[in-house]
């Protein structure tokens, strides 16, 4: 199977129709960067995209799996096509993505053991900059995903919120630990009361008012 045939014959017909990428993206329902993929050989669609888009481009399924007008159906293209498809899925991009997804959890687990391990005292600054670090490993991820793989606009607007969703847990959990649950200086101590390190400060500045009210 010639996959640059694919891209041209994809590109040809577009132009012969006066279409332009967005718009043929907007009749699929897929990303704009879905086509340029198509059309410079850096992605195939999807096989649920071959029928849809051959009636765009008014040709044959036949015809686009050869790259090729006026050509006979054949069904060892169609699965010689869904075998490419799938092997260009796991591909040097995809076993990128998948390392920044683990970076982003081995980060965030490190946090979570400086976190708790009370023999271990970091400034909050130090633990957000390593969820910074986690959540950037996320977001690059999700956007090497967008680039490779997405192509229909319902999958690209749930990487955004997945993306997002993942964050929000990153930093719920940190204000969860920076704002209710605030360790003692003993060891092995924790403080389970909500607020305890806000209602100590409180009652801090309170005796020094008192301390200046009786002198």
């Amino acid at each position: 199977m010639d996959l640059q045939k694919i891209s041209n014959l994809i590109k040809i017909k577009r132009k012969e129709l006066g279409m332009t990428q967005e718009e043929l993206a907007n009749r699929l329902f897929v990303t704009e960067k879905a086509i340029s993929r198509w059309e410079t050989k850096r992605g195939t669609p999807d096989i649920s995209l071959l029928l849809p888009l051959a009636k765009e481009l008014h040709v044959d399924v036949s015809e686009l799996l050869n790259g090729e007008e006026n050509h006979k159906n054949d069904v060892e293209k169609l699965i010689e096509y869904h075998e490419a498809n799938q092997n260009r899925k796991y591909n040097f991009s995809f076993k990128l993505i998948m390392l920044f997804y683990a970076c982003s959890l081995f980060i965030f687990l490190i946090y979570l053991r400086f976190e708790y391990n009370p023999r271990i005292e970091l400034h909050y600054f130090i633990r957000l900059c390593l969820l910074l670090v986690a959540s950037s490993f996320i977001i690059i991820g999700n956007k090497i995903y967008g680039n490779c793989y997405v192509e229909k606009q319902v999958n690209e607007q749930k990487m955004t919120r997945l993306s997002q969703w993942i964050i929000f847990i990153y930093y719920i959990i940190f204000l969860f630990n920076m704002v209710l649950f605030a360790r003692y200086v003993k060891i092995y101590s924790f403080n389970l009361i909500p607020f305890h390190s806000k209602l100590h400060s409180f009652h801090f500045v309170q005796g020094i008012h008192r301390y200046e009210n009786l002198n």
